[in-house]
């Protein structure tokens, strides 16, 4: 029995944990580094163009600065616990304070330099032969979300249901901070009104498509993404297409 344990059940479930691990941070860095922060990238764009009066005061924003830093410091040694500052800072950081260029610069430097080490080899020493830097963190995670390893694994979609656990708040947290960056930023109507050509210039580079009626002697403005321009009502539904509750659970 030792030796159908150590020869034939732990290198499979080695595999199987190496490849919940880079399900869950492949997902990870294509909802942060991808989804969120392209969403940002149009916004502060959009904002750029509305020629808003509004001014975010540095000092509103310190607070968030000083826990990046301190984020920074600490993710090297434990990159896993990352999650636990990251998930702080998106709860105590306003959503339109990543319209700002270096708030936006700063935190998804360190955003990336995170994830980075994510997928980073560690070199320990059972790294020798092969990398085990994977079935670590897998380790880590699960023992951090206080799931059970043979429960996970009879999800249909193993990887994605760690995902969900693990990342559940900051997955719903990106999505409420693109809702508070969308209603900060005036609205199309508003921007029409006070850059009619730098808006439509905007939404011809962004493929975005609109139609101007003219009717009784008024002009109306339709667009395309009017009642979702950041994503935030569809960020959700993309990253997490149903609940963990609604997955298949293999038999």
């Amino acid at each position: 029995m030792e030796f159908l344990n150590k020869e034939v059940f732990a290198p499979i479930e080695a595999s199987v944990k190496t490849d919940l691990w880079k399900t869950c941070r492949n997902l990870l860095t294509d909802m942060v580094l991808n989804r969120l922060k392209d969403n940002v990238i149009f916004a502060r764009k959009l904002y750029a163009i509305s020629k808003s009066t509004g001014k975010i005061r540095p000092s509103e924003m310190a607070a968030t600065f000083t826990k990046i830093e301190k984020l920074d410091r600490t993710i090297t040694a434990y990159p896993i616990r990352g999650i636990n500052r990251l998930t702080e800072i998106l709860l105590t950081m306003s959503g339109q304070h990543l319209l700002e260029h270096d708030m936006s610069d700063c935190f998804f430097g360190l955003v990336n330099k995170w994830i980075g080490l994510l997928h980073k080899c560690n070199g320990n020493q059972a790294c020798h032969s092969e990398c085990q830097c994977a079935i670590k963190y897998c380790d880590q995670v699960i023992a951090q979300t206080g799931v059970d390893f043979n429960d996970i694994c009879k999800y249909e979609r193993p990887g994605q249901a760690l995902f969900e656990i693990w990342c559940s708040t900051v997955i719903t947290r990106c999505s409420t901070m693109l809702e508070e960056i969308d209603s900060y930023i005036p609205t199309y109507a508003t921007i029409d009104k006070f850059n009619s050509d730098g808006l439509r210039q905007f939404l011809i580079e962004n493929g975005i498509g609109f139609q101007i009626t003219f009717t009784q002697g008024n002009l109306f403005l339709y667009i395309q993404n009017e009642d979702d321009r950041c994503n935030s009502k569809s960020f959700k539904q993309y990253i997490m297409p149903v609940t963990v509750e609604s997955y298949s659970v293999l038999s």
